[in-house]
């Protein structure tokens, strides 16, 4: 982190490219087997990992002002730009914790100006490191902290 920039690099799509290649590999078990379709279904599984997950870097400069989230995995690029002008709150969205324990989890969001809701990732991730995210941005985006950056709310796009 610089005066001008802050920069934040989530590279769980790294970790889950991991496991793609681990379920595209078991999927030799079941061919061997002579049992295709689970498979197949193991290798579409990985290759899909494998390929299709991505990294997240986000970039918040203060000299352009601009909020800029940028995803990159095997086979794509693409970026969202938000002017700091049009975010009214960086926070954490809490959605209900789906299974058997019910655990909630989290996502970093901009709440803009018109009370629309950008996430940064479409799928909620457990963890105390999308509040910590949350609040840096938050700090370094709109010059101020706030003491829990949790929207409770349901999640809404």
């Amino acid at each position: 982190m610089s005066n001008n920039q802050l920069i934040i690099s989530d590279r769980d799509g790294d970790q889950l490219a991991i496991y793609g290649v681990l379920f595209a590999g078991a999927s030799l078990i079941w061919f061997v087997s002579k049992m295709p379709l689970p498979g197949i279904a193991f290798l579409i599984a990985g290759l899909g990992l494998a390929l299709f997950s991505s990294n997240l870097t986000i970039t918040a400069d203060r000299s352009t002002r601009i909020l800029k989230l940028e995803y990159r995995n095997r086979l794509f690029y693409s970026a969202k730009e938000i002017a700091f002008d049009d975010i009214a709150d960086i926070r954490v969205e809490k959605s209900r914790g789906g299974g058997r324990n019910h655990s909630p989890t989290y996502r970093v969001i901009a709440v803009l100006d018109d009370g629309k809701k950008v996430p940064f990732h479409s799928l909620f991730s457990t963890g105390t490191r999308e509040k910590q995210q949350a609040t840096k941005l938050h700090s370094f985006i709109l010059g101020k902290t706030h003491d829990e950056p949790v929207d409770n709310g349901q999640s809404a796009s």
